[in-house]
């Protein structure tokens, strides 16, 4: 299971729709890809990630040491938790948090909410 090559956001969108759908449990997906944006034929479920600020630090860690292994220049990150379509406020400060420790080392492709609803593109935080 990986992304196929597609660069637009849409494009991408509807990658993640046919891949991932609605929520069914709580996992984090991760995808990435290579210097030309190209992605890298590797997709990782990691079941139970706690959505507290404690485990940011450790998070982004295994992110930008696990995409260092992949030969990997971004990472796409794919929340999936059965729920609202919306983030609440202390999942959004998670998801911006964990954004910002991955950044430094690791560019963020982008990152996206499996929902009940489905799969949606989260906003960047602000830089």
């Amino acid at each position: 299971m990986s992304l196929p090559a597609r660069t637009t956001d849409t494009d991408l969108l509807d990658s993640l729709r046919d891949l991932i759908g609605p929520a069914l449990r709580n996992e984090l997906w991760l995808f990435f890809t290579d210097a030309r944006d190209e992605p890298i034929p590797l997709a990782i479920p990691v079941e139970d990630v706690p959505m507290r600020l404690p485990a940011v630090e450790r998070l982004g860690e295994v992110v930008v040491e696990t995409g260092r292994m992949a030969g990997a220049a971004a990472v796409l990150l794919v929340w999936e938790r059965p729920g609202d379509a919306w983030l609440s406020d202390e999942e959004a400060e998670f998801v911006d948090a964990v954004e910002a420790a991955i950044a430094p080392d690791l560019r963020v492709r982008a990152q996206a909410l499996s929902s009940d609803s489905g799969v949606r593109l989260l906003a960047s935080a602000p830089a």
